[in-house]
């Protein structure tokens, strides 16, 4: 397994780290449960239900106040 967990936005934009303390990611050593498993969001054109398109600025957006996003 790696030791590193990095997801890769769908539209190829720069990769986001850091991820593992609250989620599961298959294959890797991200084993959290505390947020949804994020094992396939590099594969999805959307993230946060829906909201925003999946790149690297709505990940960071979303991931630094996801209650502003919603």
């Amino acid at each position: 397994m790696p030791d590193k967990v990095t997801i890769t936005p769908a539209d190829g934009s720069a990769p986001i780290r850091g991820c593992m303390t609250c989620h599961y990611v298959k294959g890797t050593t991200a084993l959290a449960n505390v947020g949804p498993n994020l094992t396939h969001v590099g594969r999805r054109s959307t993230i946060a239900a829906g909201i925003l398109e999946n790149n690297s600025e709505s990940l960071v957006a979303w991931r630094s106040n996801p209650d502003r996003v919603k």
